[in-house]
């Protein structure tokens, strides 16, 4: 019979019975299974849309572009014609004034092409004399207003494109 004032020897924590080791580690295994294929799922999901954003920020960036080639064409037209104004005038340091600063803004044009360089060289080397025919110092500034308008690039053509590659 065993003796009655000692108690039964307790079990220690590290003697678990194999079954429940192996169910702990059948659960961690799953557990880790289950977030690897949530962050999969999540990479593949997540990395379609950054493409397409990707490429509207492209696109909205040679709009962008664009517009400002615009603006900047716009703007030299403007110069040219406030130039032919002030020949009108009489106002020659003024239009000398404004054909220099058309020149400077022609710089800014982004647009490559043989007959834009040409403008700009044509533009920069004109120097406007109260001495010299001033109808055919306007014709040349009007000149350059003209050629400068048929380089312009079609604005209205860029958004209509847009939209139709968002449809």
């Amino acid at each position: 019979m065993p003796d009655p004032t000692t108690p039964p020897p307790t079990p220690t924590p590290e003697a678990k019975p194999p079954g429940k080791l192996r169910q702990i580690a059948i659960k961690a295994a799953v557990v880790l299974g289950i977030a690897l294929i949530a962050f999969l799922i999540g990479w593949f999901v997540g990395r379609g849309p950054v493409g397409e954003l990707r490429e509207r920020a492209e696109s909205a960036e040679s709009s962008l572009a664009l517009m400002q080639d615009h603006l900047h064409m716009t703007e030299a037209v403007s110069l040219f014609y406030q130039t032919a104004r002030d020949l009108d005038s009489g106002n020659f340091g003024t239009a000398n004034n404004r054909l220099d600063k058309a020149a400077a803004v022609l710089q800014l044009v982004g647009v490559a092409g043989s007959e834009l360089e040409s403008l700009r060289s044509a533009v920069a080397s004109t120097d406007i004399n109260v001495a010299q025919d001033l109808a055919g110092q306007r014709a040349s500034v009007l000149g350059f207003a003209e050629v400068l308008q048929s380089l312009m690039p079609s604005v209205e053509e860029a958004p209509a494109e847009e939209a139709e590659a968002e449809e």
